[in-house]
């Protein structure tokens, strides 16, 4: 199971809980700039508005607040990994909801405790009560009683690369959110000696194999929307994709990547202005953030 692989270990920051706690609703960009200021009572103003953002969320759950979508490289395969964030101030239990492509082969599913995976509680995924399947997804509910993380890991179909005709790579990352968000974060790792091309990437840093990770942010992700990304690059020779006769060429419909691989530090910091607070529609700029291990 890759969860437990030897030579990886999963490391999830969750800036989240930090950044949250001081955006607080405002009308007009001046405003928003200014409550930034006063973080006192924010967190639940926020998850107020985003719950009214959401009139579509069944009874009884509870919307992500943010999330990342990853694709991660393993030396043979690629791997997919979505990751939801709750509100900081949102009172456990929590019950949560996370779409999938529908037919997903499911490596793992469960609430993330942001260190080591000995703290991380999983779920069943093939308990049928946490599943159903709309509208082309495999979507799974669960309750999250000791984390506001959420995590689900599946196993792709498809190569989410494929080579170009001049002779560099292109990936692939898609993602449709089943909630309005503040944002959407899409994250992979690409291979030694490889230089990303593709102008909006951003590097998100070094990994355990020493391999450079890059990120793409999407602000004010809405609903049952499809969101993709194309990452070029260029690799050196026999490195542009994994070597697995398995894994078939072609681009991914839902792209993705485990974070089971993922050891570098996650820099993730959301300064948000409320653009509606009414709506609960949001604006984002984000900076860069670094954690220590």
């Amino acid at each position: 199971m890759p969860r437990s692989h030897k030579s990886v270990h999963t490391k999830i920051i969750s800036l989240f809980l930090i950044v949250l706690l001081s955006l607080a609703p405002a009308v007009g960009v001046a405003a928003a700039a200014e409550a930034s200021s006063d973080p006192a009572g924010s967190g639940s103003e926020t998850l107020d508005a985003l719950i009214a953002a959401n009139p579509q969320v069944p009874e009884g759950i509870t919307p992500f607040e943010a999330m990342t979508f990853m694709v991660r490289r393993l030396p043979n395969t690629y791997f997919a990994a979505a990751t939801g964030f709750l509100n900081p101030d949102t009172p456990l239990p929590a019950t949560i909801e996370i779409a999938v492509p529908e037919g997903s082969s499911i490596i793992w599913f469960g609430e993330i405790s942001g260190g080591p995976i000995t703290g991380d509680t999983n779920f069943d995924p093939e308990d049928p009560a946490i599943k159903r399947t709309e509208n082309g997804f495999d979507i799974y509910t669960a309750t999250l009683t000791e984390h506001r993380q959420a995590q689900i890991e599946f196993n792709l179909f498809f190569s989410p690369v494929i080579q170009q005709d001049d002779g560099t790579y292109l990936l692939r990352m898609e993602y449709t959110p089943l909630h309005n968000m503040m944002a959407l974060r899409f994250i992979t790792n690409l291979p030694l000696g490889s230089e990303a091309l593709t102008q909006g990437f951003d590097l998100l840093g070094i990994n355990e194999e020493g391999e450079d990770e890059f990120f793409f942010d999407v602000p004010d992700p809405r609903a049952e929307t499809l969101y993709s990304t194309t990452l070029n690059y260029s690799a050196p020779s026999g490195r542009g994709t994994p070597n697995e006769s398995r894994v078939s060429d072609g681009l991914l419909i839902t792209g993705g990547v485990t974070v089971l691989g993922l050891v570098c530090v996650l820099y993730f910091v959301i300064l948000t202005r409320r653009r509606r607070a009414a709506e609960g529609y949001y604006d984002e700029d984000y900076e860069g953030y670094e954690e220590d291990e």
